[in-house]
């Protein structure tokens, strides 16, 4: 299976703690933190004239736009590498000690849930500058772009536009595969993990299109979009009974209101009205006193 990793870019260390706690429900996997710099997420980040120019990392491809990074970050999967067979070894062996002295103890076995797996979530705190951006991949555009850049940041670095992102290389679970995460069930968990993905991007694509004022890329984007749709349609079966899938938030709604108790067509009146006309109508005969 081909991997199909994933490339995705953060404005705070906050959106990928939950994105990480998202991935992690619904593969059911679990990561730990391996590595971390100690600048990797500094609020006070800003570019540096004599940091290195950077222009790819493992969670940053080439795109032609230099950067420098600030810190890196990396988990891995709970099931990696074990780093302390010595420890447990050593641990193992003086408790069987004991236990050959005292027979109530139980001699220990080394186990351990480590598989040796080398899913890594690689994350890279960056600061990067697009207007030095160059368009081929040569080693003289890079040499100059990069002279161009620390000259700027050196004459007048409040010129230079920078962003400062985080960039996050998420594994695919083929990447698991030392452990039980092959055939079907990898198959059906990363289709769900993209299905959720592509879900969070058309939601912030919606709300972003409302705040757009540009006429000429509005007209581009709508070109674009009808393009999509029709591709999606053809690879969906277009049946007369296809029922549009809701999403977790509107099928929930849904679900509510179907619990919400209703009043039959045979009551038109709520519970309070309809006590009233009762009383009225066994008061219609006079009431005699006793």
């Amino acid at each position: 299976m081909a991997a199909t990793f994933q490339i995705s870019e953060f404005d705070s260390e906050d959106q990928i703690t939950k994105e990480i706690a998202k991935q992690e429900e619904i593969t059911s996997l679990k990561y730990i933190i391996l590595r971390k710099d100690k600048r990797f997420g500094r609020k006070d980040a800003h570019p540096l004239e004599g940091k290195k120019i950077s222009w790819e990392v493992k969670s940053h491809p080439f795109n032609g736009v230099p950067f420098q990074v600030v810190g890196t970050s990396t988990y891995e999967c709970h099931q990696g590498k074990d780093r302390q067979v010595k420890a447990k070894e050593k641990h193992a062996a003086k408790m069987n000690k004991k236990a050959l002295e005292d027979h109530a103890l139980k001699r220990r076995k080394q186990n351990t849930k480590k598989v040796d797996c080398k899913a890594l979530i690689n994350i890279a705190h960056i600061i990067r500058f697009p207007g030095f951006k160059i368009e081929e991949s040569t080693v003289r555009s890079k040499k100059e772009a990069s002279k161009d850049l620390k000259a700027a940041l050196s004459e007048r670095p409040s010129s230079v536009k920078a962003e400062v992102v985080y960039c996050v290389r998420f594994p695919s679970l083929s990447e698991h595969s030392s452990h039980a995460l092959v055939g079907e069930w990898s198959s059906e968990k990363n289709l769900k993990v993209l299905q959720n993905q592509c879900a969070d991007y058309l939601k912030e694509i919606t709300d972003l299109t409302y705040h757009l004022e540009d006429e000429e890329y509005m007209t581009g984007l709508s070109s674009h979009l009808q393009c999509l749709l029709q591709e999606m349609k053809g690879l969906v079966p277009q049946d007369k009974d296809l029922i549009l899938t809701l999403s977790p938030r509107k099928r929930k709604a849904e679900e509510d209101m179907a619990t919400l108790p209703t009043q039959g067509a045979s009551q038109p009146f709520t519970d309070s009205v309809g006590q009233h006309a009762d009383l009225q109508n066994t008061c219609e005969e006079p009431c005699l006193p006793n």
